[in-house]
Formats: structure tokens, sequence, C-alpha cells
């Protein structure tokens, strides 16, 4: 096999990515808290925002790994033990900053996606996933 066959990463915690959930979402539930509409969604808002944002970074924490080969198949481990298998969609995109993976679990009717962030794999795994996404 090549070097870039195949590529598994190998998920840790990043700081970086809980500070741009944080982010993003207080500025979210911000402008929903100063939208001229009725108090009850000027209170709704935020809250709906909280909640989604708690949502992503589970969704996030979720994944132990990730292992993409170049024909497109995808397999990823849960931290609860479960392991998925799929394969590559149309739609993943990839730049020096941000990865992120677009696959469909075998038997699934709706895409899902991996959200990537430099720190949360090794360097070298992550330069071999974006070119293994972006030629293969």
């Amino acid at each position: 096999m090549g070097a870039f066959d195949h590529v598994r990463c190998e998920l840790q915690y990043s700081r970086l990515a809980a500070g741009t959930i944080l982010a993003l979402g207080l500025a979210s539930a911000a402008v929903a808290a100063s939208l001229p509409l009725p108090a009850w969604f000027r209170l709704a808002g935020p809250a709906a925002v909280a909640v989604e944002a708690m949502l992503a970074w589970r969704r996030i924490r979720a994944v132990r790994f990730l292992a993409v080969r170049r024909e497109g198949e995808v397999r990823l481990g849960l931290r609860d033990g479960r392991v998925l298998e799929g394969s590559v969609r149309p739609g993943s995109f990839v730049a020096p900053w941000l990865a992120l993976v677009r696959w469909r679990p075998h038997g699934a009717r709706v895409d899902r996606t991996v959200l990537l962030l430099p720190g949360m794999a090794d360097a070298q795994a992550l330069r071999k996933l974006r070119v293994i996404l972006r030629w293969a």
C-alpha cells in the first residue's frame, strides 16, 4: 500500500473546538436575544442556542477515531464502543485549518459530518486525511 491509501486519526480534546463552539453559541444567543420579537422568543432563542451548542460539543466528543481509505470507505469509532462503517459523500471540505468529512453510514438515509480542527488529531494524520479527501 502507498503512503496515502488510508489514514486513521485518533481524536482528542481540542480547546480550539470548545472555544469555537462557545464563541459562536454566545454570539448566536446574543443575536437571538436582541431581535425585535416577542419577549418569549428573546428568552427561548438563547436557550435553544445553548442546547444546540451543548449537543454539538457532545457530538464532537463522541468520536474516538476516524479511519478513511482512498476508495472512500469510512470507519468511525465512538466513545461508547460502537464502530460505524460507511462511505465518504460529496461535500467534504478540507483546508489547512479545517477538515469536514461528510459521510453516510451503510444503510442510513442521512449524511453525517465529522469536524476536525488542528490539535484534534496528529498533524501528520490530518495531512494525510486532507490529501485523501482532496485527491482520492
